[in-house]
């Protein structure tokens, strides 16, 4: 891409030449993840931040609610993992379908400076191409970029556990050329530091899109940073206490049972989870994996 098509985004040249975090550790990363990919039916690649799986700007909310529910302009999100606060306007599953997208992008295009079109990122998320659904992904751009995320977390540093801060938009900046279609997007620096930290873990776009519920795509997203549940194929967490982690809203525990008892039931279905998963009568929730699934 000419230099001139970048004209219009903010950069950070500069500071990225002076962390060294150019494309060494894209290419490093992905070569890894490409050799993990063809063990796995040529699956989609994209990642995220070990530490947003756990500790999430997306919240679970109903379209009809979010028409309806007034948000403050700052929002703060606790767990035992950490705390996340968004200024702006509240980011959603699908939003986080989007941003996935863009950073599968990123990995195709080999820069966190990339090109792409509202019908490529429609075509990848499986959505038909129309005014609407166009419209739909380009509002979603706009409220990653313009949503400020102050995100507090731990990372794991030669066995020893470390806070971590950051603050940043998901994306530095986007610009739609409405003649050709075409879309200039430069991605966060923050992407730069987690990879050349090594602390994104991997996720398959196309096993993520294939999923129906938004709490089953929260639930899958925080299974896929679990190192434990990825090594040993076994993990438990209290029904509340994931609840909290996924961003689920406050109604009645039975309602919440529910939604978690229909997305587990979901990741059994399409063959990630066994059947011994489930909700125990201590209100426990258990997780078995199938360490070789097939693909979706």
């Amino acid at each position: 891409m000419a230099d001139t098509d970048h004209a219009a985004i903010p950069k950070c040249r500069d500071i990225l030449e002076t962390i060294q975090v150019r494309k060494a550790p894209l290419k490093d990363f992905y070569i890894k993840v490409d050799k993990f990919v063809n063990l796995r039916d040529n699956r989609i690649p994209t990642c995220i931040p070990i530490v947003m799986t756990r500790v999430s700007p997306f919240i679970i909310i109903s379209r009809r609610d979010m028409n309806k529910r007034i948000f403050k302009q700052c929002l703060i999100l606790k767990n035992s993992w950490g705390k996340v606060m968004i200024e702006g306007e509240p980011l959603t599953i699908f939003d986080e379908d989007v941003l996935l997208i863009l950073l599968a992008l990123m990995k195709k295009k080999g820069d966190t400076c990339f090109q792409t079109t509202l019908y490529e990122i429609c075509k990848m998320k499986g959505t038909v191409v129309r005014k609407d659904t166009a419209n739909a992904i380009w509002k979603s751009l706009m409220k990653i970029g313009k949503t400020s995320v102050d995100i507090e977390g731990n990372e794991i540093i030669e066995g020893k556990k470390h806070k971590i801060r950051g603050f940043f938009h998901l994306i530095n900046g986007a610009v739609l050329r409405e003649v050709t279609g075409k879309i200039n997007i430069e991605m966060s620096i923050y992407f730069y530091e987690m990879l050349a930290k090594k602390l994104m873990t991997y996720i398959d776009l196309k096993e993520r899109l294939k999923l129906k519920g938004d709490v089953t795509k929260a639930l899958h997203r925080f299974l896929e940073g679990q190192s434990d549940f990825q090594k040993y194929g076994l993990y438990q967490l209290g029904l509340l206490k994931l609840c909290n982690v996924l961003n689920m809203e406050d109604k009645l525990l039975k309602e919440q049972r529910r939604q978690i008892r229909d997305a587990v039931m979901e990741l059994i279905k399409k063959e990630y989870l066994k059947k011994l998963s489930g909700i125990n009568k201590n209100d426990t929730v258990l997780f078995w994996r199938i360490l070789r699934r097939k693909a979706l």
